[in-house]
């Protein structure tokens, strides 16, 4: 059965970078196509908007992120913000 959350629209949000910094900025740096100084910045922020569009389509960078360390958490479109 096709899973519909898989086609969503929504934002990919770092709300904690975890233990392993400098692996998750690298991720998200290269996703964000930023400077390091502006990833560096990025990394203070509570919340970082690191993707935005399908769920699908942000998978494997959620995946990445997970991996490394990084609480991560999609949020739908049109969803309350916390």
């Amino acid at each position: 059965m096709l899973d519909q959350s898989l086609y969503q629209c929504g934002q990919l949000l770092i709300t904690g970078i975890g233990p392993q910094k400098i692996k998750v900025v690298k991720i998200f740096r290269a996703a964000l196509d930023v400077p390091l100084a502006q990833a560096l910045a990025l990394a203070q922020l509570d919340e970082i908007l690191v993707g935005s569009g399908l769920r699908i389509r942000l998978l494997a960078l959620q995946e990445q992120l997970q991996a490394a360390g990084a609480t991560v958490e999609f949020r739908p479109d049109g969803e309350p913000v916390p």
